[in-house]
């Protein structure tokens, strides 16, 4: 990760904070929590960044897979969960 400029790192980290406070409205699908952060933090969600992890989405923009990482950290540490029949995170 060090190859990403702190701005990139601050949307996982801002991110991590946002989803929980976000889902105590109601559960979410992945792309509505996205549309969510890119509104919040505009400044944070710079599309000329790639990801360049080599994975599944080479031309995704990092910052979204700064969120997909959030997310991942949220449900590592059981803060929220995912439902494959509805398809939405939320709070546990």
């Amino acid at each position: 990760m060090a190859k990403y400029s702190e701005e990139v790192r601050k949307v996982r980290s801002v991110s991590k904070k946002e989803i929980p406070k976000i889902l105590k409205k109601k559960p979410m699908k992945i792309l509505h929590i996205i549309e969510f952060v890119k509104i919040k933090y505009p400044e944070l969600c710079d599309d000329s960044i790639k990801c360049e992890c080599g994975g599944f989405a080479p031309n995704r923009v990092e910052w979204k897979h700064q969120i997909r990482w959030a997310i991942a950290d949220l449900k590592y540490f059981k803060k929220i969960t995912y439902s494959n029949e509805t398809e939405l995170y939320e709070l546990i």
